[in-house]
């Protein structure tokens, strides 16, 4: 199968296989919605250093994505660390000779609770948990004292509840 990205000859075979695999996920998913993808940045400029660049890439379709395909579109990409990444939040992507291997995101993150039963006025043990949904979408365990709207602290690397914010 031909590469579908076709780009300067100054970058390696193993960036392009990863910019391939890229536009065939987003061609796979997209189908025609999908119109271009424009690099930027230092790729684009020919300034691309291999071992501490990253890439830019500016996506074009032919609808507005809601944010529930775009985070899913992430997710197929990023895997499993994504589920607790707000929209421009820095993170490292990690890759070895240009295959990405996963995304390290800040250890601890603020989000907002936007899904859970409703919570009781005095229930302040921690140890009895229910279900709650994030602002992105992650699901996790809270104490039952927490209610939807609350912004709460957790753990990115267990996904586990760790405090209520201090506003």
């Amino acid at each position: 199968m031909p590469p579908l990205f076709q780009s300067y000859n100054t970058i390696s075979l193993a960036v392009h296989a990863q910019l391939d695999s890229v536009l065939r996920l987003w061609q796979r998913r997209l189908g025609p919605d999908l119109l271009a993808v424009y690099l930027h940045g230092s790729l684009s400029l020919g300034r691309f250093q291999e071992e501490n660049g990253d890439l830019d890439l500016l996506v074009l379709t032919a609808r507005k994505l809601p944010r529930e395909e775009r985070l899913s579109l992430a997710r197929d990409l990023l895997g499993d660390a994504f589920r607790f990444v707000k929209e421009n939040t820095m993170c490292k992507v990690l890759s070895y000779k240009g295959n990405v291997f996963g995304l390290e995101c800040p250890n601890f993150m603020d989000l907002v609770v936007t899904d859970t039963e409703p919570g009781f006025a005095g229930n302040t043990a921690t140890n009895v948990t229910k279900p709650a949904v994030l602002e992105t979408g992650a699901e996790i365990k809270v104490p039952l004292f927490i209610d939807v709207g609350d912004k709460i602290t957790i753990d990115t690397r267990t996904g586990e509840y760790l405090s209520r914010c201090k506003e």
